[in-house]
């Protein structure tokens, strides 16, 4: 698995709509995405504060996202 590749692709959904996140959601994502490199937990919650707060994605997050879910084998 290329991990780099996964953190540029979650990183970028990640950066564009941090500034939506609370501190304590932005610190989560940061802790997987950044320090810990759980990439897997990382794309589930940015996903999920995604829904939450029902940001709709441009094509390009939607892409970064899907490729990001094919590297990691989840659907």
């Amino acid at each position: 698995m290329n991990y780099k590749k996964l953190e540029k692709l979650i990183g970028y959904c990640y950066e564009k709509y941090k500034e939506k996140f609370t501190d304590i959601e932005r610190e989560n994502c940061e802790l997987y995405l950044y320090e810990q490199g759980e990439y897997g937990e990382a794309l589930t919650n940015l996903i999920a504060i995604l829904e939450d707060y029902k940001i709709v994605l441009d094509q390009e997050s939607k892409d970064k996202i899907n490729e990001a879910k094919k590297l990691m084998s989840l659907s």
